[in-house]
C-alpha cells in the first residue's frame, strides 16, 4: 500500500478516517441538500474554470465547463444542488480531498488509471483524450527514445506525472508544476525540454495559450486514449446512479452537446 501511495504521490490522508461511509454517500447528499463536487479550476480549461472573465471578481465563485454541466445535471436529478469544493494547494490534492469526506466526488478532466482505480471507484467514462509531447518549434525530439536525458514538465499528480514516471527513460528530470500553462510556459522559458498534456490543450483558443503556442508544437502522440471519468470513495452507492445517468446522457447525444458547447 506503502509503495502504491508513492507511485500516486499521494500522502498517508489518503486512507478512509473513521465516520465516512462510501455506502451512506446517497443519503448524505439528499439530507445535506447538496452534491459537492471536488476539482481543481483553472482558466484554460473547458472542465472546469471560473466565470472570472464573465463576471470580473464576482465570478470567483462562479463555475463553467463540462465537468460543471454534466454534474448540475447529476445533482439535478438527485434533487439537490451542485456545490463546487476546489481542492487545496494544487490539483494533487483532489484525491486526499475525497478520501477526506470533503466531497461526495471528484471531477476535473480525470484520467481512469489503475494507481487510482486501486483506490477509488470511477463512473463510466464520458470523454477519450491521448497524451501528447510538446517540444519548442526546433527541438529534435521525436519518440519516446528521445526523451532520455531530458526534462519533462507535467501537472503534480496528474496521469501525465504518472505516466512520465512509468516510463522513466534514463537520464529523466521531473519538472512539477500546478497547472497545464505553467507546463507549457516552463518549455517556451527553456526550464523544461518538453511538456506532457492533453491533446486539446494544443486545440484551445485561450490567448494566453496562444501567446505560448506559437513558439511549441506536438512532437508526438503516444497511440493510446485515455478516459476520463467521475472519482468516487470505494464502494459509494451514488455509483450505479452516476452510471446509469452518464449512460443516458451518451444514448441521447446529450453528452455530445455539452461537450461541444465549452469547446474553446
Amino acid at each position: 500500500m506503502k509503495n502504491l501511495l508513492s507511485v500516486l504521490g499521494l500522502s498517508l490522508c489518503l486512507l478512509a478516517p473513521a465516520g465516512i461511509s462510501a455506502a451512506g454517500d446517497l443519503d448524505t447528499v439528499r439530507s445535506r441538500g447538496s452534491l459537492k463536487m471536488i476539482c481543481w479550476p483553472h482558466q484554460e480549461s473547458n472542465f472546469i474554470r471560473r466565470m472570472i472573465e464573465e463576471y470580473g471578481k464576482d465570478g470567483f465563485n462562479r463555475y463553467a465547463g463540462i465537468d460543471v454541466e454534466l454534474l448540475r445535471g447529476f445533482a439535478a436529478e438527485l434533487g439537490v444542488e451542485l456545490e463546487v469544493v476546489p481542492a487545496k494547494d494544487s490539483f494533487s490534492g483532489i484525491f486526499p480531498s475525497l478520501q477526506a469526506g470533503d466531497g461526495d466526488l471528484a471531477a476535473s478532466s480525470l484520467t481512469i488509471t489503475p494507481e487510482r482505480q486501486a483506490l477509488f471507484d470511477f463512473s463510466t467514462p464520458y470523454y477519450l483524450e491521448q497524451m501528447v509531447v510538446v517540444v519548442p518549434k526546433d527541438s529534435k525530439i521525436a519518440s519516446a527514445e528521445d526523451l532520455q536525458n531530458k526534462r519533462g514538465a507535467v501537472v503534480k499528480g496528474s496521469s501525465h506525472d504518472q505516466r512520465l514516471r512509468r516510463l522513466a527513460p534514463p537520464g529523466l528530470e521531473v519538472v512539477e508544476v500546478d497547472y497545464t500553462l505553467e507546463a507549457l510556459e516552463s518549455v517556451q522559458a527553456g526550464q523544461a525540454d518538453f511538456a506532457l498534456v492533453d491533446s486539446g490543450t494544443m486545440k484551445t483558443s485561450s490567448v494566453k495559450y496562444f501567446e505560448v503556442k506559437e513558439r511549441l508544437r506536438t512532437a508526438f502522440a503516444f497511440p493510446d486514449e485515455e478516459a476520463y471519468g467521475i472519482a468516487v470513495r470505494k464502494g459509494s452507492d451514488l455509483l450505479p446512479l452516476l452510471n446509469s445517468y452518464v449512460d443516458r446522457l451518451k444514448a441521447t447525444g446529450e453528452l455530445d452537446r455539452i461537450i461541444t458547447s465549452h469547446n474553446m
